[in-house]
């Protein structure tokens, strides 16, 4: 995980880019998107725990939050 410290400059090149892409191409990730929401749904934290790790290369459990919110965040961990 990267922590990214946003300017007015990297904000306007974040939503310039996200405005570029074409809303005609959505469709090709439809399927990806229903079949990780269907798997969010019915399995839980289970299954959000397992995506981060799969997208973002981070391994996390339930004992990484505490009410809710990062323990990192709070200088917990």
């Amino acid at each position: 995980m990267r922590k990214v410290t946003l300017t007015k400059e990297s904000t306007r090149d974040i939503l310039g880019n996200l405005l570029k892409r074409s809303p005609n191409n959505y469709g090709k990730f439809e399927s990806a998107v229903a079949e990780i929401l269907a798997k969010v749904k019915s399995e839980g934290d289970k299954a959000l725990f397992a995506y981060t790790k799969q997208f973002d290369k981070v391994e996390i459990n339930k004992g990484f939050f505490k009410d809710g919110i990062y323990a990192g965040e709070r200088g917990i961990v």
